[in-house]
């Protein structure tokens, strides 16, 4: 069993940092900034991969995970600003945006795992 949690536990650091790679490929090609889709990238796949990686006790250890990296998302990302990208009206300015698009993408991936949940469980009656 130790050796199922260590495998979850590397997939899940694995998926942080592919979620944030792959999700900031985009905006960063585009000439958008990248941080707020990178941290929803990061936080999306960090739950979901827990969800599925997770031998047992699914949602105890997602839960654990999504509260862990909500945590550390905010001593990152707070405070952020603007790039200088965006012009001198509003470059360097303070903003909450990659941190929102953060807990934006750690909730849509638990909404996804009910949801999961619920269609293996209707399928199974």
């Amino acid at each position: 069993m130790i050796k199922k949690w260590t495998i979850s536990l590397f997939s899940v650091f694995g998926a942080f940092f592919f979620g944030a790679l792959a999700f900031s490929a985009v905006p960063d090609i585009l000439g958008m900034w990248h941080l707020p889709a990178m941290g929803f990238g990061a936080a999306f796949m960090t739950v979901l991969i827990s969800f599925i990686s997770a031998p047992k006790f699914e949602y105890i250890y997602t839960t654990i995970n999504l509260i862990i990296g909500a945590v550390i998302a905010w001593f990152l990302l707070e405070p952020s600003y603007y790039p200088e990208s965006y012009g001198e009206d509003i470059a360097y300015q303070q903003t909450h945006t990659p941190i929102i698009a953060t807990y934006t993408g750690a909730l849509i991936a638990y909404l996804v795992c009910l949801a999961i949940t619920k269609l293996a469980n209707n399928r199974s009656s």
